[in-house]
């Protein structure tokens, strides 16, 4: 290898993550796919608790290697998770000049033609795996994210001035600042002191020769190899979070956007007892879709939990703020909120057209019996 490469041993990482269906059957996916499939673990560089795992570990399968426009060939990986994400991983070594990584940057990340590819690559790998997905999605949402390694080398000697001998964390930080922004902003332009200054601010460090900066749509992580996967999948769970949220908001904006119309259309136009009818079936189908939707959000959150003050709860907290977890999680909460409000009020207008109608039913009875009565046709 070229000693003067500044980076001697480099990784990019493309994550593709797609909503494909409303959950997914691992036990089925598993013998569908047989020995093909492995469960996933964390294995933490780090102190951690035992207990931090997946509680229904994804799915992991290995597939044929992607190439891409005659420059990288991806080594392409899927993960499977219950709740109906999955994730394609693409990952492609990297050794030579900051200014190549960052060129490399620029050209993957939100590259069309190579979401197409990967889109296409998960069609055919599921197309044979049906029966495991239930309530496919015609429609997929996806979410993406790349995460840009460089690994510690060198022979340790101090103060020998090589570029490849990259060791101390600090140090990268300090010379290297405006590449690791540029890597992040997928921008070979160079980057005033200011946007450096604010991609830099996201930055984590445990030991010195580690380091983490993440920004909402990449991460730079120098680190060992064990380390850099272990951060680069705590970001992979992350997005997948992410995505669960986009998907709830979605669908909770469109149905509850439905629920107001069909109450303004049906007010004025219908008869009180037939829009009573009609609002039983709104409510119904309200309190299914907030069952639904609290349930999956239940599932995604307890999927893996991070407590405490270990590394990996920090890169995961850090994820969060970058990707707006929290802001995107309080909007499904507020809107699941909003649909019970609306279920509440519904069954409250189905009640009272029915003391309505049991009213209207005893006066009903109550003139025919007087009616009768006048003219002597009751005893």
């Amino acid at each position: 290898m070229d000693e003067r490469a500044e980076i001697a041993s480099g990784v990019a990482v493309l994550y593709y993550l797609y909503e494909t269906c409303e959950a997914i059957d691992l036990a089925a996916l598993q013998r569908l796919l047989g020995t093909e499939s492995s469960k996933a673990r964390l294995a933490f560089k780090y102190g951690a608790p035992g207990y931090l795992q997946f509680q229904n570990p994804p799915l992991l399968v290995t597939a044929e290697p992607l190439e891409w426009k005659s420059r990288c060939q991806f080594q392409c990986r899927f993960k499977f998770y219950d709740y109906g994400v999955v994730s394609v991983t693409l990952q492609t070594p990297f050794s030579g000049s900051w200014k190549e990584f960052v060129a490399l940057s620029a050209a993957v990340v939100g590259d069309s033609d190579l979401e197409a590819a990967v889109a296409a690559t998960l069609d055919r790998r599921l197309s044979n795996l049906q029966t495991a997905l239930v309530k496919a999605h015609t429609v997929r949402m996806m979410e993406d994210y790349a995460i840009f390694g460089v690994h510690p080398c060198g022979d340790g000697r101090a103060g020998d001035g090589r570029e490849g001998d990259l060791r101390d964390a600090a140090e990268l930080a300090r010379t290297h600042s405006g590449a690791i922004a540029q890597l992040l902003r997928a921008d070979t332009s160079t980057l005033s002191d200011l946007e450096v200054a604010e991609v830099m601010s996201g930055a984590l460090s445990y030991y010195p020769d580690d380091l983490l900066v993440a920004s909402w749509n990449a991460a730079f992580v120098f680190d060992n190899p064990a380390g850099l996967e272990t951060t680069a999948e705590i970001f992979e769970f992350a997005n997948s979070q992410l995505l669960e949220y986009r998907y709830y908001d979605e669908i909770l904006t469109a149905q509850l956007g439905t629920v107001y119309d069909e109450m303004a259309n049906r007010r004025g136009r219908t008869a009180d007892l037939l829009r009573g009818y009609s609002y039983r079936r709104t409510a119904r189908r309200l309190n299914t879709l907030y069952v639904e939707i609290s349930e999956l959000t239940e599932k995604s959150e307890n999927s893996l939990k991070f407590f405490g003050d270990i590394f990996g709860s920090r890169a995961y907290r850090l994820a969060a703020q970058k990707l707006g977890l929290n802001e995107w999680k309080t909007l499904v909460d507020h809107k699941l909120e909003s649909a019970e409000v609306l279920y509440r009020s519904l069954i409250d207008e189905v009640g009272t057209f029915r003391m309505e109608f049991m009213e209207l039913a005893i006066l009903l009875i109550l003139v025919l019996e007087l009616v009768l009565g006048l003219f002597h046709i009751l005893p």
